[in-house]
Parts: structure tokens; C-alpha cells; sequence
């Protein structure tokens, strides 16, 4: 399940001076697209924004979207017009046909659990080696925010060319959509020992070289920059209890597209690590650029919260990444991608084209409304869906 705290993402604002204000909120749970709108007095930032609307959420109905309040931030009353926004995915850029193993259409997947935003659980039909058919659980990561369409389409290629890595979570397929055939997100093999961040249990000193190994590869290896290296994105696996990376959404090119200055892999395996044993995160609960590994290495005790290896102290675990981030820093670096021994390749995500829209004028626009394009016959990839506590398994279509 989302956490509740997770649950509303505030999108977009706008404030009209004296008249009105209207905020956009995504409830992650149903997939919808909701409206606080009301005098800019109670809605100045989204933060009330986000207070009126768990206020009054219990007022909407099922086709409701928007609620309406008073310059007090009274109740006023609810709309069903519908905000939300067409999303243009992306077309798969090879052959349907010769990748049809690499395929699949959402309305093959049936949800299970609702793992995180845009992240479910879902069940699908596998075809063994023999050729029987059995039941697969895998994860599926989509987006319902078009600005994000991107980090999917790096991500799932990024998944792609690591198949067959042990450090990595296993890529599974593309998802497309059964009219449009673009791509949605992908499904990966789903592991159920959950991640670093709620393991409680014997840290092995192995894992250290799993998570150095991996972080090795991919940046000298593939030429790629995780970016977001952290007990949240690291899955124990309980079948081989080893540690496999994931989530390559804020992933870059080494010295290339979508770097981030302070996304730095060696200094995030230190503080991975670290957080892991100690279940302390203050140190990177600051913007990531002032974060400052070195406050982490030269603490003279970490406070342990997981029991280690027998037969190993902290101080031999770290000695290990003491010595391997030197070796990092100084040695063993590449300052671009093309440096690696196989950079990975991925094609530039297409960017949608502008959009001709006649309203009154001509103007140009990236975006129209849902409901625009479903009343002049156009289709659009639907995403609603009911509160996960009434819902049962159902197919995703």
C-alpha cells in the first residue's frame, strides 16, 4: 500500500492576484488528477492547498475532481469537470513484431499491491521452457506526469542493456498500451525481500563487495552514474541473500546527459551503508549538493542498529570502503562515459511535438485536456482507479 503520507503529490499552481488560485493535486492512490480552487486568501501555497483538500476529500464523489472553497476555507461545493491532462507516451522505436518478447500490454497485468507511486505489484502469465504457462509476479513503473515520461524511458533502457547483471534487478518487459501501442513503463522481476531501509537482520560483510562491485560496473563498466544510491534502492534478495541495486530513474552519462553535480556513487555507497547499520539519514536530509560525506567517515563511532557478520567488527567494514573509496577517488575514475569499457547507449527520448490548438486564436500549446480530446473522438490512455481498501485483483486495462 502507498503510505498515507505519500499518497498527494501537489503538481502545479497558479494564483490569480485578487480573484483566484486553483491547485492541481494527484491523489497517487486512484490515479486521479484533483482541484482545490477558491479566493487566493486560504490557498496561498500548496501546502494549504493540500490541508483543505484531506479536509473536504470525504465530500468528493466518484466523478467529483474539484472542490471549491470560501475566502475563510469554508466548503463550498464540488465540480466534476474533469482536469485532467491528456499524456502523450512515447512510441517503441523498434518492431513490434521482432520484440514481442520484449513486450507486453497493460491489460495483461493485473494488480496485486500498490508498492510505492507508480509502482505496483502485478501478476502476469510466464511461459516456462517447456511451454507451460504459469503465474509471474513482477513490479511494474510507469508515470502519470508527462514531464517524467523521460526518466521511464532512460530508466527501462538503462534495465535493458544490464540484463543478465547480478547486481541489478532484472529487467522483464516493456509495457505498452493495447490501442496506442506507446510505451507506459516496464515491468521488473519482483523481489520480495523489500530493501535496505526496513532490513533489520545480520549485515553480511560480503554485501560490501556486492554494493562496491556493482557501483564498479556501472560507472566504469557502463559509463553510467546511478545518482540516487540509497538503502531504498538496494533489494536484499532472500533466494541468494545478496544485494541487488535498482531504481535508475535520476541515473546519467558519465560527463554527459542528466548529470547532477553532488550525484556522486562512491561518496552514496559510504553514506548507503552507514545509513543501513545505523538507521541514521540526518546527513543527507539536506539538499544533496552541501551534503558532506566525509562528516560520515571520520566519526570515530558508528552506532549500530544491525548486528554484523560474526567474525567481523565495524572496523573491518570500514577498512573495506575506506580503502575502496580511495582507490575510487583517485585511480580508479573516468570523467566521461565514453572512458568505460562498454558504455551503455540509449536512444534521446523523443519529446512530444507541439500542439496546434484553435481557441479563438491560433496558439500553440504542449498539452490540452483529456476531456478535449475524448469529445472531438481522440483517444487517451486512462489511469484511474479505486482506493486500493476497495478494490480487489483486477486487470490494470
Amino acid at each position: 500500500m502507498i503510505p498515507p503520507e505519500w499518497r498527494f503529490y501537489v503538481n502545479e499552481g497558479v494564483i490569480y492576484p485578487n480573484v483566484s488560485a486553483i491547485w492541481d493535486i494527484i491523489d497517487w492512490d486512484t490515479r486521479r488528477l484533483l482541484q482545490v480552487t477558491g479566493p487566493p486568501a486560504p490557498l496561498p501555497e500548496n501546502e494549504e492547498a493540500l490541508e483543505l483538500l484531506t479536509r473536504y476529500l470525504d465530500k468528493l464523489g466518484p466523478d467529483d475532481h474539484i472542490i471549491k472553497v470560501d475566502e475563510n476555507g469554508d466548503f463550498v461545493g464540488v465540480s466534476s469537470e474533469d482536469p485532467t491532462w491528456e499524456i502523450r507516451y512515447p512510441d517503441y522505436p523498434g518492431s513490434l513484431e521482432d520484440d514481442s518478447e520484449d513486450l507486453i500490454c497493460r491489460s495483461e497485468l493485473t494488480e496485486i499491491d500498490r508498492l510505492a507511486v507508480c509502482t505496483d505489484l502485478v501478476e502476469c502469465n510466464s511461459t516456462t521452457t517447456d511451454g507451460t504457462t504459469r503465474k509471474e509476479l513482477v513490479v511494474f513503473k510507469y508515470t502519470i506526469i508527462e514531464q517524467r515520461i523521460s526518466n521511464i524511458w532512460q530508466e527501462l533502457h538503462i534495465l535493458k542493456a544490464l540484463r543478465g547483471h547480478d547486481s541489478f534487478v532484472p529487467f522483464h518487459r516493456v509495457v505498452i498500451d493495447d490501442v496506442t501501442k506507446q510505451i507506459l513503463g516496464f515491468t521488473s522481476q519482483y523481489i520480495p525481500g523489500g530493501s535496505l531501509e526496513k532490513y533489520n537482520q545480520v549485515f553480511y560483510f560480503s554485501w560490501l563487495k556486492q554494493l562496491t562491485d556493482a557501483v564498479d560496473d556501472l560507472n566504469l563498466h557502463f559509463g553510467i552514474m546511478h545518482q540516487d544510491v540509497a538503502p531504498r534502492n538496494v533489494l536484499v534478495d532472500p533466494a541468494t541473500q545478496s544485494l541487488k541495486l535498482f531504481d535508475f530513474d535520476r541515473s546519467a552519462e558519465i560527463g554527459g546527459r542528466g548529470v547532477r553535480r553532488g550525484r556522486n556513487d562512491v561518496d552514496a555507497v559510504i553514506f548507503t551503508v552507514y545509513e543501513a547499520l545505523t538507521k541514521d539519514q540526518h546527513f543527507r536530509e539536506i539538499p544533496f549538493w552541501e551534503q558532506d560525506v566525509s562528516q560520515v567517515e571520520a566519526l570515530e563511532e558508528w552506532e549500530l542498529q544491525l548486528p554484523l557478520e560474526d567474525g567481523k567488527d565495524i572496523a573491518a567494514y570500514r577498512s573495506y570502503l575506506n580503502e575502496w573509496a580511495v582507490v575510487r577517488r583517485t585511480t580508479k575514475t573516468i570523467e566521461h562515459y565514453s572512458e568505460a569499457t562498454n558504455p551503455i547507449p540509449w536512444p534521446i527520448y523523443p519529446e512530444p511535438q507541439k500542439l496546434l490548438v484553435h481557441d479563438g486564436s491560433v496558439s500553440y500549446t504542449h498539452r490540452r485536456r483529456r476531456r478535449d480530446v475524448e469529445a472531438a473522438g481522440g483517444y487517451v490512455t486512462r489511469w484511474d482507479r479505486p482506493p486500493q481498501q476497495k478494490k480487489e485483483g483486477q486487470s490494470l486495462n
